[in-house]
């Protein structure tokens, strides 16, 4: 039986990422991981490491922190689901809930350039 004492993080931000790898995590960590190396003054292992897991958490981080800000919904292309869209520190982070209460990465880009300026935001 549990305890029933023990404690419960009302807000889920203790324990394990939120965060969750997409279908193309693999790739999109090898190509955008060099934005948060940059901001972050890290560098990530190589993929067969921990597959990208300290990305999937220092994005969380970022999100936690509020350095990360949510702007709102919106799609990456037309005809796609809208997305969350999260802005700050000249990154953009593009995330999509799942049912499970989880997040899918979707992508990590540079704020201002790019894929980042077709970005359609929802009303």
């Amino acid at each position: 039986m549990d305890n029933p004492l023990s404690w419960v993080d009302p807000l889920g931000l203790v324990g394990g990422c939120n965060i969750v790898a997409g279908k193309n995590f693999k790739d999109h960590f090898i190509r955008h991981k060099g934005i948060l190396e940059n901001y972050l003054g890290k560098k990530y292992p190589k993929w067969k490491v921990n597959e990208g897991s300290d990305f999937l958490t220092d994005i969380e981080n970022l999100k936690i922190s509020g350095k990360l800000t949510h702007i709102g919904q919106g799609t990456l292309k037309k005809g796609q689901p809208a997305m969350e869209i999260y802005k700050g520190e000249g990154m953009t982070y593009v995330g999509k809930n799942l049912p499970n209460g989880t997040e899918e990465f979707v992508t990590l880009i540079e704020s201002g350039k790019g894929m980042d300026l077709g970005i359609i935001y929802s009303q």
